[in-house]
């Protein structure tokens, strides 16, 4: 009998000691965001990915933020394990995040945003949202560099989550004027507000794409890419 309790005893530790140090557990207590996003994105790749490569994502991870290298970078040249878990992060990430704003859409009701696009309109300034604290400077160092629109014609050189234009698409702006305002709030991910053509600044939801562009969501539902000139 007291075998076989020291058994069941022993078993119980190995299991307790396994799901301290489960993948969901350890991505936890790494995660910046708040903790219903981090555990939506948890319980997703769960189901999405093997714990193996689960494992392997969040040790990556942890290793990079050590060394203070640039997670998203790592992430949208699927550097993370390989590109088929890098991709499942990231949809996971930006379907738990758009869930946790609905979540919580007493905020702040938007302002009647312009009506021309915000490419088309000049980019915007404005202080945005307290940027998340640790990884902040590697995620904006990723979209450093200086962008341009073709479709509409304006271009500005971002330094830090600053955007000077280079470029200009409307009386309202110059070349030298800050038009744009960044901060990251998610691997990859960047909120915070750009001039419109008009001269006014709306809140925008920028994310770096896979192929190394820009895709920015603004106000009044208006959608543009920017493409790195350098």
């Amino acid at each position: 009998m007291q075998v076989y309790q020291r058994i069941v005893i022993l078993l119980f530790s190995l299991m307790l000691v396994a799901c301290g140090d489960s993948p969901s557990s350890r991505w936890m207590k790494m995660c910046k965001g708040s903790t219903s996003e981090c555990k939506c994105i948890a319980d997703s790749l769960s189901k999405k990915i093997e714990k193996k490569d689960f494992t392997a994502l969040v040790d990556q991870i942890e290793l990079l933020e050590k060394e203070g290298k640039n997670v998203g970078s790592a992430i949208f040249g699927g550097g993370l394990v390989n590109k088929d878990v890098s991709m499942a992060f990231l949809q996971s990430a930006k379907a738990c995040k758009e869930q946790d704003k609905s979540q919580s859409k007493e905020k702040s009701i938007p302002e009647a945003p312009v009506a021309a696009p915000p490419a088309a309109e000049a980019p915007a300034v404005a202080a945005p949202a307290e940027p998340a604290p640790s990884a902040s400077n590697n995620e904006l160092n990723s979209i450093n560099g200086i962008w341009y629109s073709g479709q509409w014609k304006y271009g500005y050189e971002l330094k830090n989550g600053v955007g000077i234009a280079t470029s200009s698409n409307s009386p309202k702006f110059a070349p030298g004027d800050i038009i744009l305002r960044l901060q990251p709030v998610m691997f990859g991910e960047f909120e915070g507000e750009q001039m419109y053509k008009d001269g006014k600044f709306y809140k925008v939801h920028v994310t770096l794409t896979p192929d190394n562009r820009l895709y920015f969501e603004g106000e009044k539902n208006v959608k543009w890419y920017m493409d790195r000139v350098k």
